[in-house]
């Protein structure tokens, strides 16, 4: 736990990749998009078995802002699955589009 306050108070910024395509097992990449996040990991998923665990064998739940303060997260249950994330809370304390930002990334 890391306690009250927010750990990671800015939001992810994204831009269009510079980088050429690889080639990784049985797979030609070519990427879309890079990104800088710093974030607190709020849930994570391991895929073993299905054909996208080559890839990405982890997906994690991130979320910044509200959403990396443990006196929020306390009331909040996030669980994940094929790339999305769930959330339930008995109440609302942020705003909903908080919430929401949260981002499933499959690593």
């Amino acid at each position: 736990m890391h306690g009250s306050g927010v750990v990671a108070a800015v939001a992810p910024t994204q831009q269009s990749a510079s980088q050429s395509g690889l080639n990784f097992k049985d797979y030609n990449i070519e990427p879309q998009q890079t990104f800088a996040i710093l974030a607190r990991v709020l849930s994570a998923t391991h895929y073993l078995f299905d054909r996208e665990a080559d890839l990405a064998p982890v997906e994690l739940a991130l979320g910044w802002g509200p959403m990396s303060d443990e006196a929020i997260l306390k009331d909040i249950k996030i669980t994940q699955s094929n790339c999305f994330y769930h959330r339930h809370v008995d109440e609302i304390i942020v705003p909903r589009n908080q919430i929401e930002k949260i981002v499933p990334i499959c690593t």
